[in-house]
């Protein structure tokens, strides 16, 4: 509701949202609306829509890239439970100083996502219920999908090199004493998992940008390479990974992990697993939900 006379003001105060004429309006009607329209311009009120949904749609961007990277994580912890050494210890598959360098790796790319710029069809979009919660329908089965994804790949990653190189955790208490040989599966599925998780973060925060149309096209890549946050967080991964994976005491006394050789293969692999399987995942969306078309309004707006 808009208004700027005295007359206004009960429906001003009595609408969900009161906007009141700030050049023009009378005291009354400013008190009583909820928004004070200071250059009455009706076109703003547009802007500062789209504006909010866009802070409202990064947010559940970068909400949704961290539960989907933590759960794929928190499902290979708890699988992990079952398995023990010969003494019967369990193990952990992330050392902890490997946790506190994924929360660093996986934070640029959650960044970015929080500063993304509005959707071609936010405007167009159904208004939110107000009692809607920020993890809608689309938003939990975005998470659903994409963190079954991950907890494959992270999967794979870590229990590929555990059981190919040894027989499991050969080794007694490796978590605070590495032993070489007996150790040596243990540490490299470790190094294997820091890998993958870290890489296939950063492809997760790209199919995060959108929950339908493609962020691997020409102009998903080109949008990706062109992103700061995206390829300074690149090389800044790859640099730290180099260095705790084959300086043999920051590897082993440190992060307790060896450095990898076979498994830089296996996990381009489950990259680009993870890229065909979320883009199928949204070719589905894309098909079986009813698409939303450019309106003319969004001239006022990109």
């Amino acid at each position: 509701m808009t208004g700027d006379g005295v007359n206004d003001s009960p429906s001003l105060r009595s609408a969900d949202v009161g906007i009141a004429m700030g050049k023009n309006g009378s005291d009354v009607a400013k008190q009583a609306s909820d928004i004070i329209l200071t250059d009455n311009n009706f076109a703003t009120i547009i802007r500062a829509i789209a504006e909010g949904r866009r802070i409202y749609q990064n947010m559940q961007r970068f909400l949704m890239y961290y539960y989907i990277v933590l759960l794929g994580i928190a499902v290979i912890v708890m699988v992990s439970l079952a398995i023990r050494d010969p003494a019967g210890n369990t193990t952990a598959p992330i050392s902890t100083i490997q946790m506190i360098f994924l929360f660093i790796g996986i934070t640029p790319p959650a960044g970015a996502l929080s500063v993304q710029p509005p959707s071609p069809t936010i405007m167009i979009e159904p208004p939110r219920p107000p009692t809607e919660s920020v993890f809608n329908r689309e938003i939990l089965l975005d998470t659903l999908v994409y963190s079954l994804i991950a907890s494959c790949t992270f999967a794979v990653s870590y229990f590929v090199p555990l059981f190919t190189i040894g027989n499991g955790v050969e080794g007694i208490l490796c978590d605070s004493h590495y032993q070489e040989g007996p150790c040596d599966s243990f540490y490299r599925a470790r190094g294997s998992l820091l890998t993958a998780v870290i890489l296939i973060s950063i492809i997760i925060m790209t199919h995060c940008r959108s929950h339908c149309r493609s962020e691997w096209d020409r102009r998903g890549i080109m949008e990706t390479v062109k992103s700061k946050s995206v390829f300074g967080t690149l090389v800044f991964d790859i640099v730290c990974l180099v260095i705790f994976l084959y300086i043999p005491i920051v590897a082993t006394q440190g992060f307790r992990q060896l450095g990898i050789t076979w498994e830089w293969g296996m996990i381009v692999g489950l990259s680009l697993f993870t890229i065909v399987a979320s883009e199928f995942f949204k070719y589905l969306k894309r098909r079986f939900m009813k698409p939303l078309d450019k309106h003319p309004v969004d001239e006022l707006l990109f």
